[in-house]
């Protein structure tokens, strides 16, 4: 039998993997072609048109961990829990609310524009969308610029302190949820979407708020959360 000469077979080789590789690069553009329009974001299926989004049928995923988001809302929602915080700022027309320092009482006179600060609290936090209170230890007080201190650690009492602008830097809290509003919901690069009569729920939530920003009745979440939800006109469920 005549054996076939190598550079027959080298040919065919080569043949065969231009072959292989066209195809995969045929089949690679139909898909992205038929997808391009579409976003999946990891719980549901989102499909853009004429920048408006529907959800269709949930979709089994695997757990993505943390996800980045930023939601600007115009419902300030009730928290009540015991959590760690980094810092808060409270900016406040009047003093209206005893404030507590190891049981000793803030006196401040005839003073208005009140800018209090905290840093590294620990112990029950309690927001609405007019007022804070505080119960538990922090670091350090500023008051207008002025820095207290006490040899021993410094217990932060407060009840209903009514607040103009809130800021909270680096907050844990376990869930989150609002009442039905509008906002702007912004998850990692990937999607943007306005609320228009929604309700956000929040899942182990680490991150930063603020309130009263450019004197706005607004509420805004910057960080991470585990599990994040969004019901009613749009829905939308992403996380564990």
């Amino acid at each position: 039998m005549e054996r076939e000469h190598p550079l027959h077979s080298h040919r065919k080789l080569h043949i065969f993997l231009i072959t292989v590789v066209v195809g995969a690069l045929l089949i690679l553009f139909l898909i992205s072609n038929g997808m391009k329009d579409n976003i999946l974001t990891g719980g549901s299926f989102i499909t853009k048109n004429d920048n408006k989004a529907s959800s269709s049928s949930q979709i089994s995923t695997s757990k993505l961990g943390d996800i980045e988001f930023k939601l600007e809302f115009n419902d300030v929602p009730s928290i009540d829990e015991k959590t760690k915080l980094k810092s808060i700022e409270i900016k406040a027309d009047d003093l209206n609310s005893k404030i507590k320092i190891n049981n000793d009482e803030l006196t401040l006179k005839e003073t208005r524009n009140i800018e209090l600060v905290i840093e590294d609290f620990e112990g029950n936090v309690k927001i609405d969308d007019s007022s804070v209170s505080l119960d538990g230890i922090g670091g350090s007080i500023t008051i207008n610029g002025i820095e207290l201190s006490t040899k021993s650690e410094m217990k932060i009492i407060f009840s209903n302190l009514d607040y103009s602008t809130l800021k909270i830097e680096e907050i844990s809290l376990s869930s989150i949820e609002t009442k039905k509003g509008k906002g702007k919901l912004s998850i990692g690069q990937k999607m943007s979407y306005e609320l228009s009569n929604e309700i956000v729920t929040l899942t182990e939530f680490n991150g930063d708020l603020n309130i009263g920003q450019n004197n706005q009745s607004l509420i805004y979440f910057e960080g991470k959360v585990t599990e994040l939800q969004v019901e009613g006109e749009f829905n939308l469920k992403l996380g564990q």
